[in-house]
């Protein structure tokens, strides 16, 4: 009887750990702390994997092509900054990610025009 309890709780251990392993880490996670002064919502958050290929899309995009270019596809004004947004605003949209991947999409923009 003691070798069946020790069996089933260390089962229920190693799947506890194992659950814990492979579970997607990348959710958003809630705050449940209050200030005595202000409650703020927590920040949403995209996955590791969704920032990373909005940031390499709009890499690539903006390393293929001039700021003229881009710009009349994406009909902004031709400066860096402003078709750096729009480029990382459409790999965001595309993805479905949150909006803090827009700026890592504009860093993948200005790392490409730093390398032209």
């Amino acid at each position: 009887m003691t070798r069946i309890v020790l069996l089933l709780a260390g089962g229920l251990l190693a799947a506890a750990l194992l659950t814990g392993y492979f579970s997607d880490d990348s959710s958003p996670t809630t705050s449940t702390a209050v200030s005595a002064e202000t409650t703020t919502a927590p920040a949403a958050t995209t996955p590791s994997r969704v920032t990373r290929s909005v940031y390499e899309r709009s890499y690539s995009e903006c390393a293929t092509a001039t700021v003229e270019q881009l710009a009349a596809t994406y009909r902004v004004r031709r400066d860096e900054a402003v078709v750096a947004t729009a480029v990382a605003r459409s790999w965001t949209k595309q993805f479905g990610a949150g909006p803090d991947a827009v700026s890592i999409g504009e860093d993948g923009c200005f790392q490409a025009f730093r390398e032209e």
